[in-house]
């Protein structure tokens, strides 16, 4: 069986090492418009919808696991299986967060905002990911158990969190430049 403490270790730890250093960004004044790289603020948007979608998959690996945990209806290697398609998709999502992290100083305010927003929802996840797999590989045969439930119900319910949060932000961006092409529409008629 895979050894599943160590990934999702390694990720904890690689975005607490970040955290720090965007805590000092987010506490600073916001970014001047100079600075922001029109193509990292069009990748940071791409990595968004990235992530999106990969807290989606998460969410959709643990919603069945939620529902049958409370019956123990389904067999223990089916919840082993959807974990560790959670934990892949933490794990991806980690990977973009780095690269988010990384061209932080140079996106947008409201992507700044976005990765500090999903960076807390995606550590809660991993942390909550390791938890269930670990029950899971020691209990195989009781998985009603109140901490068990409890993992698999927190993963859905960060992964969602992340998933609203950068649906909210792509959407406030979306209206953002639809009002902007609407005012320079107007001004020019």
């Amino acid at each position: 069986m895979k050894n599943t403490r160590h990934p999702l270790t390694a990720l904890a730890l690689a975005l607490a090492m970040v955290a720090p250093a965007a805590m000092h960004a987010a506490n600073a004044t916001s970014t001047p418009a100079a600075y922001i790289s029109s193509v990292h603020a069009e990748q940071a948007s791409e990595l968004l919808k990235d992530v999106r979608a990969l807290a989606a998959r998460v969410s959709d690996s643990t919603g069945t696991l939620t529902v049958s945990s409370s019956a123990n209806q389904l067999h223990w290697t089916t919840h082993l299986s959807r974990l560790n398609d959670a934990k892949d998709g933490v794990n991806e999502i980690g990977e973009k967060l780095q690269m988010l992290q990384s061209m932080r100083s140079s996106v947008h305010p409201w992507q700044q905002e976005a990765i500090d927003r999903i960076h807390a929802s995606s550590l809660m996840a991993a942390k909550h990911t390791d938890s269930a797999l670990r029950y899971l590989n020691d209990n195989k045969r009781w998985l009603v158990a109140p901490s068990y439930r409890d993992d698999v119900s927190a993963i859905q319910a960060h992964a969602e969190t992340v998933r609203n949060t950068a649906n909210d932000f792509l959407s406030y961006a979306n209206t953002k430049d639809k009002l902007g092409a609407l005012q320079e529409r107007l001004v020019f008629e």
